[in-house]
């Protein structure tokens, strides 16, 4: 099955940089550095750091494009999506850093209020769901607790949990089966009294979630969909 308004998009990251490379040169030349500043600044630009400003621009762009209805981001875990929320003030810090401040440029401004705009969207509720995804198991729903209370710290809340590979009791053949079903039944509950939010349950698959049908299957459970 095909549908025409559904689109995944992978940012590719070497692409990212230079155009983020450049933007910054750009801007630097506009603000009248001279031949060592800008020598300078392309050898700061060389950085850990700056792969990371770049993926975060794409991002930026795409949160802000009205090109979609709904933008679904699924970050790595815990560790990395809270990185992701301290990217804009180091990307601030990056600006300030790198390009000259004129009254006559613009692009410090541009940058901040571009960066104030996206972490109000993503602190406003009504705008961006976050949502943890994780196992009925003692160490993820702790690890989803403590990321959901850092959230919290960063002004962000989250709306609901998603446990995956739950098991059926009906396909448990085996004693070693059923053992592991009545665990996950235990730890669902422990969830529901951590998190006090609605918590959305998708069964093990046999096989990878890969492909349109497979998407919809799990859209059915989600959504209690015949």
């Amino acid at each position: 099955m095909y549908r025409t308004n559904l689109y995944s998009v992978l940012i590719d990251q070497k692409k990212s940089v230079e155009t983020y490379k450049e933007g910054i040169i750009k801007n630097a030349v506009k603000s009248g550095y001279s031949d060592d500043m800008l020598l300078a600044l392309k050898e700061e630009l060389e950085s850990p750091c700056t792969e990371e400003m770049a993926v975060f621009e794409e991002f930026s762009r795409l949160i802000n494009s009205e090109d979609f209805d709904y933008i679904v981001f699924d970050t790595a875990p815990t560790g990395h999506t809270l990185r992701l929320l301290e990217l804009p003030y180091d990307y601030a810090k990056q600006v300030e850093m790198m390009v000259n401040i004129k009254k006559e440029n613009g692009f410090a401004n541009e940058a901040k209020k571009k960066l104030e705009t996206l972490v109000a969207k993503l602190k406003d509720k009504d705008f961006c769901t976050f949502l943890l995804v994780l196992y009925p198991e003692y160490t993820p729903i702790f690890e989803a607790k403590r990321a959901a209370e850092d959230l919290e710290l960063a002004g962000i809340q989250v709306q609901a949990v998603i446990a995956n590979n739950v098991l059926e009791l009906e396909t448990c053949d085996t004693g070693f089966c059923r053992q592991r079903f009545f665990m996950q039944q235990h730890y669902l509950k422990v969830a529901m009294e951590q998190f006090k939010l609605p918590i959305f349950k998708i069964k093990m698959f046999n096989e990878e979630i890969i492909g349109l049908t497979k998407l919809e299957e799990v859209e059915k459970q989600l959504f209690h969909m015949n």
